[in-house]
Protein backbone atom coordinates (compact mmCIF):
# COMPACT_ATOMS: atom_id res chain seq x y z
CA UNK A 1 0.00 0.00 0.00
CA UNK A 2 1.00 3.35 -0.99
CA UNK A 3 1.53 6.91 1.37
CA UNK A 4 -1.71 8.60 2.05
CA UNK A 5 -2.80 11.25 -0.66
CA UNK A 6 -2.74 15.33 0.31
CA UNK A 7 -6.15 14.42 0.89
CA UNK A 8 -5.81 11.62 3.20
CA UNK A 9 -3.50 13.03 5.87
CA UNK A 10 -5.66 16.37 6.02
CA UNK A 11 -8.62 13.89 6.92
CA UNK A 12 -6.63 12.77 9.30
CA UNK A 13 -5.83 15.73 10.82
CA UNK A 14 -9.72 16.26 11.63
CA UNK A 15 -11.93 14.34 12.84
CA UNK A 16 -13.68 12.77 10.13
CA UNK A 17 -18.03 13.31 10.06
CA UNK A 18 -20.72 11.14 9.23
CA UNK A 19 -20.81 13.75 6.24
CA UNK A 20 -17.05 12.29 5.37
CA UNK A 21 -18.53 9.06 4.90
CA UNK A 22 -21.56 9.74 3.44
CA UNK A 23 -19.36 11.46 0.47
CA UNK A 24 -17.10 8.65 0.30
CA UNK A 25 -19.84 6.31 0.45
CA UNK A 26 -21.54 8.50 -2.79
CA UNK A 27 -18.02 8.73 -4.50
CA UNK A 28 -17.84 5.25 -4.05
CA UNK A 29 -21.50 4.76 -5.53
CA UNK A 30 -20.70 6.54 -8.40
CA UNK A 31 -16.97 5.20 -9.71
CA UNK A 32 -17.88 1.73 -8.84
CA UNK A 33 -21.37 0.63 -7.86
CA UNK A 34 -23.70 -0.14 -4.54
CA UNK A 35 -21.48 -3.30 -3.68
CA UNK A 36 -18.38 -1.64 -3.28
CA UNK A 37 -19.48 0.19 -0.37
CA UNK A 38 -17.89 -1.64 2.09
CA UNK A 39 -16.15 -0.55 5.51
CA UNK A 40 -12.51 -1.81 3.55
CA UNK A 41 -13.12 0.36 0.81
CA UNK A 42 -14.16 3.16 2.49
CA UNK A 43 -11.73 3.56 5.23
CA UNK A 44 -8.52 2.76 2.58
CA UNK A 45 -10.59 5.74 0.79
CA UNK A 46 -10.31 8.04 3.29
CA UNK A 47 -7.22 7.40 4.83
CA UNK A 48 -8.09 5.85 8.27
CA UNK A 49 -8.66 2.41 10.38
CA UNK A 50 -12.15 0.57 9.70
CA UNK A 51 -13.04 1.22 13.34
CA UNK A 52 -13.35 5.02 12.60
CA UNK A 53 -16.30 4.05 10.62
CA UNK A 54 -18.23 2.66 14.06
CA UNK A 55 -18.08 6.06 15.53
CA UNK A 56 -20.78 7.43 12.80
CA UNK A 57 -22.59 4.37 11.89
CA UNK A 58 -23.45 0.87 13.21
CA UNK A 59 -23.50 -1.11 10.12
CA UNK A 60 -23.34 -0.49 6.48
CA UNK A 61 -26.99 -0.24 5.91
CA UNK A 62 -27.14 3.37 8.02
CA UNK A 63 -25.08 4.23 5.85
CA UNK A 64 -26.43 3.21 2.79
CA UNK A 65 -29.39 5.16 4.22
CA UNK A 66 -27.47 8.32 5.22
CA UNK A 67 -25.81 8.54 1.46
CA UNK A 68 -30.01 7.77 0.42
CA UNK A 69 -31.21 10.73 2.54
CA UNK A 70 -28.45 13.15 1.52
CA UNK A 71 -29.44 12.57 -1.98
CA UNK A 72 -32.98 13.01 -1.34
CA UNK A 73 -32.07 16.36 -0.01
CA UNK A 74 -29.91 18.04 -2.40
CA UNK A 75 -32.09 16.53 -5.53
CA UNK A 76 -35.59 18.06 -3.85
CA UNK A 77 -36.07 20.43 -1.55
CA UNK A 78 -32.22 21.93 -1.88
CA UNK A 79 -33.10 22.06 -5.59
CA UNK A 80 -36.41 23.47 -4.90
CA UNK A 81 -34.75 26.30 -3.14
CA UNK A 82 -32.33 27.40 -5.51
CA UNK A 83 -35.14 27.72 -8.10
CA UNK A 84 -36.86 29.81 -6.39
CA UNK A 85 -34.22 32.07 -5.27
CA UNK A 86 -33.35 32.05 -9.12
CA UNK A 87 -35.81 34.33 -10.07
CA UNK A 88 -39.25 35.55 -9.02
CA UNK A 89 -41.18 34.39 -11.86
CA UNK A 90 -42.15 31.03 -12.86
CA UNK A 91 -40.69 31.34 -15.95
CA UNK A 92 -36.60 32.24 -13.95
CA UNK A 93 -37.39 29.19 -11.70
CA UNK A 94 -37.97 26.69 -15.05
CA UNK A 95 -35.44 28.20 -16.50
CA UNK A 96 -33.21 27.70 -13.83
CA UNK A 97 -34.53 23.73 -12.92
CA UNK A 98 -33.83 22.95 -16.79
CA UNK A 99 -30.21 24.49 -16.87
CA UNK A 100 -29.43 21.81 -14.24
CA UNK A 101 -30.19 19.03 -16.69
CA UNK A 102 -28.76 20.52 -19.88
CA UNK A 103 -25.08 20.67 -19.07
CA UNK A 104 -22.65 20.60 -21.69
CA UNK A 105 -20.65 18.01 -19.18
CA UNK A 106 -21.61 15.93 -16.60
CA UNK A 107 -22.07 17.16 -13.32
CA UNK A 108 -21.23 15.15 -9.76
CA UNK A 109 -25.18 15.53 -9.06
CA UNK A 110 -25.91 13.82 -12.65
CA UNK A 111 -23.59 11.04 -11.47
CA UNK A 112 -25.14 10.64 -8.12
CA UNK A 113 -28.54 10.77 -9.85
CA UNK A 114 -28.00 8.00 -12.14
CA UNK A 115 -26.13 5.44 -9.45
CA UNK A 116 -28.84 6.04 -7.11
CA UNK A 117 -31.39 4.64 -9.75
CA UNK A 118 -29.16 1.91 -10.91
CA UNK A 119 -28.94 0.86 -7.20
CA UNK A 120 -32.82 1.41 -7.24
CA UNK A 121 -33.01 -1.16 -10.17
CA UNK A 122 -31.89 -3.63 -7.73
CA UNK A 123 -33.60 -2.50 -4.00
CA UNK A 124 -37.19 -2.06 -3.40
CA UNK A 125 -36.52 0.69 -0.67
CA UNK A 126 -34.44 3.14 -2.78
CA UNK A 127 -36.94 2.22 -5.66
CA UNK A 128 -39.62 3.98 -3.57
CA UNK A 129 -37.13 6.72 -2.35
CA UNK A 130 -36.67 7.34 -6.30
CA UNK A 131 -40.52 7.33 -6.86
CA UNK A 132 -41.05 9.63 -3.94
CA UNK A 133 -38.44 12.13 -5.30
CA UNK A 134 -40.03 12.02 -8.96
CA UNK A 135 -43.50 12.89 -7.38
CA UNK A 136 -42.12 15.66 -4.98
CA UNK A 137 -39.87 16.87 -8.16
CA UNK A 138 -43.27 16.44 -10.56
CA UNK A 139 -45.46 18.72 -7.64
CA UNK A 140 -43.08 21.24 -7.51
CA UNK A 141 -43.09 21.92 -11.59
CA UNK A 142 -47.18 21.35 -11.05
CA UNK A 143 -46.85 24.01 -8.24
CA UNK A 144 -45.13 26.71 -10.62
CA UNK A 145 -47.20 25.71 -13.73
CA UNK A 146 -50.27 26.33 -11.48
CA UNK A 147 -49.09 29.14 -9.66
CA UNK A 148 -48.41 30.97 -12.18
CA UNK A 149 -51.87 30.86 -14.16
CA UNK A 150 -50.91 28.86 -16.97
CA UNK A 151 -53.79 26.90 -18.58
CA UNK A 152 -52.88 23.20 -19.28
CA UNK A 153 -52.21 23.75 -23.38
CA UNK A 154 -49.79 26.31 -22.51
CA UNK A 155 -48.11 24.72 -19.72
CA UNK A 156 -46.71 22.14 -21.94
CA UNK A 157 -46.00 24.52 -24.61
CA UNK A 158 -43.95 26.85 -22.39
CA UNK A 159 -41.84 23.77 -21.05
CA UNK A 160 -40.94 22.57 -24.67
CA UNK A 161 -39.47 25.97 -25.62
CA UNK A 162 -37.72 26.27 -21.63
CA UNK A 163 -36.21 22.80 -22.42
CA UNK A 164 -34.71 24.11 -26.12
Amino acid sequence: MGHPSGNQRKRRQRRLSAKDWIDAGTDLLINNNIHAIEIPNLSKRLGVTKGSFYWHFDVVNELLNAILKDWQKRMTSDVSLRAERAGTSVESALQHLLALIRKPRPSRNSAIERSIRDWARTDAAVRTSVIEVDEMRLAFLRNCFGGGGYPKRRRVCELMLLMQ
